[in-house]
Parts: structure tokens; sequence; C-alpha cells
């Protein structure tokens, strides 16, 4: 037994077939096109996602850029201040052995200016480390007489300053009408504790 006898003629068939191809071909152009722009639509989505962090990366770029400048700066200023400190730390280091130090200079200026006879003039002053003597200074300058030398000696060994007060030389100066001394004196300073 035929269950089917297809009696249709050929060029309805050839229609019928036409047709399907047609509705099949369309359903494959339509899923196509949505494929196409569904990518399309995943791509753009992409690029913008892309672009974003892009635009995000950027922002943190010169956002470092910018700390990087301040750490720098800072750095320098850093560099400066650590230089400044050290420099005042020297200078500060100079300052304290000056005034730590068992001579004090400033003392023993004040005391020169205060106390040398007013017929003695002083034309050098020299200081230097004699071994085994210690600080040694000496004195150089014009007296109006050999006793204002030995004034002069004496107000430097009754001080607290000087120890070891030598007369190096005497030496009158040929000039007309005043009568002057050339002299030169030796004076170990003594370790004297500043008063503050």
């Amino acid at each position: 037994m035929i269950d089917y006898v297809n009696l249709l003629p050929e060029y309805l068939k050839e229609q019928r077939f036409t047709r399907k191809l047609k509705v099949l071909l369309m359903a494959v152009a339509v899923l196509y096109v949505l494929a196409v722009a569904g990518f399309y639509t995943y791509q753009m989505v992409a690029i913008r996602k892309e672009a974003l962090s892009i635009a995000v990366l950027k922002r943190e770029k010169e956002s470092i850029i910018k700390r990087y400048v301040t750490y720098q700066e800072i750095r320098n200023k850093t560099g400066l201040i650590k230089r400044s400190e050290d420099d005042i730390k020297r200078r500060m280091a100079v300052v304290s052995s000056l005034l730590d130090s068992q001579t004090p200079w400033f003392q023993i200026l004040r005391f020169i200016s205060r106390t040398i006879p007013d017929k003695v003039w002083l034309s050098s002053l020299s200081t230097s480390d004699v071994g085994g003597k210690g600080k040694v200074v000496r004195f150089g300058g014009t007296a109006a007489s050999n006793g204002a030398i030995a004034e002069f000696i004496f107000t430097l060994e009754n001080s607290r300053f000087f120890r070891d007060v030598d007369l190096i030389y005497s030496q009158k100066k040929e000039v007309n009408d005043p009568v002057l001394f050339d002299f030169e004196i030796d004076a170990g300073v003594r370790s004297v504790r500043q008063e503050r």
C-alpha cells in the first residue's frame, strides 16, 4: 500500500521548493544580520570598555607623574634641609668647641684690652701650640719705656689667663725725639674654665 502519492505537477513543485528556499535564505540572512549586529554591538561595548580603561590609566598616569614631581620636589627640599642641617651641625660643633675649649679667647682679649698699660701699644698678637707647653701667645709691640714693658709683663704674670711669661727681646728704636722700645713677649695660656 502506498501512503502518499505526489501528483503535483513539476513546476508547482519547483515553485514550492523555491518558496521554501527563499524563506530559508531570508531566515539565514536575518540570522546573519542579527549575528553581525550582535558581534558589532559586542565589539563596540568592548571598545568602549577599553577606551574607559585607557582613560582611567591615563588619569592614573597623570596622577602618578604629579605625585612623582611632588616627591621629587620634596626630595630636593629634604636634601637641602639635610645639607642645611649638616651645615648647622658643623657650625654648632665649631661654636661648641670654641665655647667648651679650655681657652676662652674672648675673655683673654677683653682682659688684654682693659689692662694693657697706657704707654704700651701692641702691633701683633699670635698664638701657637708648643709641644709640652700648650698654647703660647706672642705679643709684639712698642712701649715708651722698659718700665712700661715690665708693668705689662707683671700684669700678664698675675692674671688668671697666662703663665710662664718671658720677654723675648726689648730693643730701643732709633727715633729722634721720643724714646721707644720694640718688644716681644711669650706667655703660656692657662687652662681656664669659661665664665658663662
